[in-house]
């Protein structure tokens, strides 16, 4: 049996006009996955982060946040509300840069992280750290099945594309 969970993606402005209850009343998503770069989420939503932090812990509902290398997917911005909100399972999406990712974990046992495109040396200093348990098979391998399908030359089944997504982990 496989368990597919749908996450709503948090966009701040969006969540200016509707409330958190009324989007899970409408549809019965699993989590709230934040993405930092796309969603423009800044020090200048602190209120509506802990809004949506509040509602993951009420509703015991998993966070997903998409985190990288630049100043705007910088995990560490989240660190506040991982401190103050010991008991929300945080999955931390690509942990593609390793220092912040293996800091938070040093200090936060609600966090994880996935595999999805996440650099193979990234994931190595990880696990090589001791958080080897803490990282999930990553789950954003049918954008890149998406990519190849429509845009490439190269046609591929989902099934191939699972194949080469996960190479990379076998590996280790």
């Amino acid at each position: 049996n496989i368990k597919i969970n749908i996450l709503y993606w948090a966009d701040p402005l969006v969540l200016k006009s509707i409330s958190l209850d009324k989007i899970f009343c409408d549809f019965n998503y699993s989590g709230i996955a934040l993405h930092p770069r796309i969603h423009s989420w800044t020090k200048d939503f602190s209120d509506l982060l802990s809004l949506i932090f509040c509602f993951a812990k009420d509703k015991n509902i998993p966070l997903f946040i998409h985190t990288g290398v630049s100043e705007y997917d910088n995990p560490l911005q989240f660190e506040k509300w991982f401190a103050n909100f010991p008991t929300v399972s945080v999955q931390l999406a690509h942990c593609k840069d390793s220092k912040p990712i293996i800091e938070l974990f040093s200090k936060y046992k609600n966090l994880t992280g996935d595999t999805a495109f996440c650099p193979a040396d990234s994931y190595k200093a990880i696990c090589a750290a001791g958080f080897k348990h803490r990282m999930y098979f990553g789950s954003d391998f049918p954008i890149t099945h998406y990519y190849h399908n429509k845009q490439s030359s190269i046609k591929r089944t989902l099934d191939e594309q699972y194949k080469i997504n996960c190479s990379f982990i076998l590996e280790f």
